[in-house]
């Protein structure tokens, strides 16, 4: 028997008698039961406004975009995308950049998230936000999508010790640490950063993983207290074989520093985030779950 899971609490609530009598049924013929994640479903993959986090180095060339992504479908994913902007568009976020005093802007596109890592959506249209969706600076905007960088699931892998992605930014020596999200409670982070005596592999374009001697919390977050820290990244030698290599950044920008995108604040929703089985997905909780 294969069962999946429902989308809404309210289907929930109103199944349970079903479910219970799908499980009985299930053992009183010896038949095998498996739950089928309703985040994998055709039924989850739905048309949808994505949040995106807008990002670029000091010389404002080179664009990516950071899925702000959710536990809970269509959301649950990953993705990082190398993009280039339309002229107009570019100027006017380079020049806010310069001039003013936010750091984080954000997008909003609306399409299949799916359709979008698979490689089927070549340019789509959202206006730049200043914050977490805040003003717009700018309306219509033209993205292309120049590469995917990176695409995951969340909730597969757990992962307790603090990680992150990191990838070189286009100035020499700067990079982009990201924060490697697993499974609840977890967060988000975007962090502009010198790296000392670090050269990227050269023909590579998959972030590697960065991990830092601290347990995955939101408190230990880079930049919560020092801007420098020292992290270790399994690094292929010489010979091509894996090796621990010890490297140092300075955070410069703190370009996303973590907020959650249901209250604002980050920490309140980071520790109210668990898993119950009887949901049909990663959903808020009581903080005492």
């Amino acid at each position: 028997c294969v069962r999946s899971k429902y989308k809404n609490q309210t289907q929930h609530t109103t199944s349970m008698s079903n479910f219970y009598t799908f499980i009985l049924f299930c053992v009183l013929l010896n038949l095998p039961f498996v739950f089928t994640s309703y985040a994998n479903s055709t039924e989850c993959n739905y048309l949808s406004g994505h949040g995106f986090v807008l990002f670029t180095g000091s010389d404002c060339k080179t664009f990516w975009i950071s899925h702000l992504g959710e536990f809970e479908c269509p959301h649950q994913y990953d993705v990082k995308v190398m993009v280039t902007i339309d002229d107009d568009s570019k100027n006017t976020y380079c020049n806010a950049l310069s001039t003013g005093n936010e750091i984080t802007y954000t997008i909003i596109p609306e399409f299949y998230l799916t359709d979008l890592i698979s490689g089927n959506i070549l340019q789509f249209e959202s206006d730049i936000m200043t914050g977490f969706f805040g003003n717009s600076i700018t309306t219509n905007s033209l993205f292309q999508v120049k590469k995917i960088l990176y695409t995951r699931e969340y909730g597969l892998v757990e992962s307790t010790v603090l990680q992150y992605l990191i990838f070189p930014a286009s100035n020499p020596g700067m990079f982009f640490l990201t924060k490697y999200i697993s499974t609840p409670p977890d967060f988000d982070q975007i962090l502009y950063a010198q790296v000392d005596s670090f050269v990227w592999p050269a023909g590579r374009t998959w972030p590697m993983v960065i991990d830092f001697n601290k347990e995955n919390t939101y408190v230990n977050r880079l930049g919560n207290g020092s801007s420098t820290q020292v992290g270790t990244i399994r690094y292929p030698d010489t010979n091509g074989l894996l090796a621990d290599l010890k490297v140092q950044i300075t955070i410069k920008k703190n370009i996303y520093p973590g907020p959650n995108q249901y209250n604002g604040d980050g920490q309140d929703d980071y520790k109210q985030y668990c898993i119950e089985p009887s949901r049909p997905t990663w959903q808020l909780c009581s903080p005492s779950s």
